[in-house]
């Protein structure tokens, strides 16, 4: 006979005690790794990315910086 076995939901607790930037969420009680963003969402983000820093150039204003950025 085979052992069943059951795996208990996850916590708020579990999840803190992942590494610090580990890729996962907690959705219902359960450890989910976060999707790497696609294409839509990277061209997205460079554009306004490259409207910021534009701007930010001109003005003289300060800088613009990818994440992940720890400020």
């Amino acid at each position: 006979m085979e052992a069943v076995v059951v795996e208990k939901n996850k916590t708020v607790q579990d999840y803190l005690q992942l590494p610090e930037g580990a890729p996962y969420q907690l959705l219902n009680g359960k450890l989910i790794m976060s999707p790497a963003p696609n294409r839509n969402h990277q061209r997205l983000s460079g554009i306004i990315y490259r409207l910021l820093a534009n701007w930010c150039i001109e003005k003289q204003v300060g800088e613009v910086y990818f994440a992940p950025f720890d400020v």
